[in-house]
């Protein structure tokens, strides 16, 4: 029972920052439904980000937001650079995609050549466990929940009482009827994907410090992400949360009980399950 206890929490640990990683793809698809490639890559990038200012000295309290800062300025000027020159054109939720998947093999490029192929290490977030009821609770997956559920917290609150977060929402809901009003669509397709990759960020910092730093690693989150997204609805974010908590749960017990290696197959046979009965995902819906 301790051990299957340990599991679960640990699944919920990871749950939260798949969550936060789902939310920040799901926010990207809502408002420019297109699929955007670099998110991995901006997930890795934020780890070397942080291990750099390791190096130097800096604590956690000031590498999360410094490299926060980081990604949300990237994430605004690839759009500014990258993306907004594409819009005009016919296809280009395609040509987007094409360029989101440039930009990525550009950063993983620029990771491999500047840090090289071995693995990076951060210092854990927190050390040590507590005992609750008889029960050992990790102190590092107790931190990690924390800081993804005041992350997404902080997102939600965003959305829902700033001038940008609610025409983030106006947008994603009705491009068309957002313009007539006079939100400028450029500027929030601009603000979503910086934010995304400031979630991405946060994420890859929460990660890295339990496991480790790799240029590969995005690719492998991405792929989760998108999982994620799917079940729950491509652009649902509150479908994103619930997907993430159940995939990653069912992730925990299946590495527990058969072996990590088999935890993308159960993933994958799930989603093509929930295609079948339910495509639109749990929370999501066709239009």
């Amino acid at each position: 029972m301790r051990e299957f206890t340990s599991v679960l929490i640990s699944g919920l640990s990871n749950a939260s920052v798949y969550a936060l990683l789902a939310m920040g793809l799901a926010l990207v698809y809502g408002v420019s439904k297109v699929f955007n490639f670099a998110y991995g890559s901006f997930f890795s990038l934020a780890g070397y980000l942080a291990w750099v200012l390791f190096s130097i000295g800096l604590g956690y309290p000031a590498v999360i937001p410094l490299v926060v800062i980081m990604l949300f300025v990237l994430g605004a000027g690839a759009d500014r650079l990258f993306i907004r020159p594409l819009r005009p054109q016919k296809e280009w939720e395609t040509l987007v995609v094409i360029a989101t998947l440039g930009m990525a093999l550009i950063l993983d490029g620029v990771d491999l050549a500047v840090f090289g192929p071995f693995l990076r290490e951060l210092p854990p977030l927190v050390g040590g466990t507590t005992t609750v009821g008889g029960f050992v609770i990790s102190n590092l997956d107790v931190a990690i929940f924390c800081a993804a559920a005041a992350t997404i917290g902080a997102l939600l609150l965003f959305l829902s009482k700033t001038k940008m977060g609610l025409a983030i929402r106006a947008v994603a809901q009705d491009i068309d009827g957002a313009q007539v009003v006079g939100i400028k669509h450029n500027t929030v397709f601009t603000y979503t994907f910086a934010i995304a990759a400031a979630l991405a960020a946060v994420a890859g910092i929460l990660l890295a410090s339990r496991y480790f730093v790799s240029y590969k690693a995005g690719w492998d989150i991405l792929l989760k992400a998108w999982v994620i997204t799917a079940v729950g609805g491509m652009g649902s974010l509150m479908g994103a949360a619930i997907a993430a908590v159940g995939l990653a749960l069912l992730e925990a017990v299946v590495a527990w009980k058969i072996g990590a290696s088999l935890t993308t197959f159960v993933w994958f046979g799930l989603l093509i399950v929930l295609f079948i009965f339910r495509p639109q995902g749990i929370m999501g819906r066709w239009g």
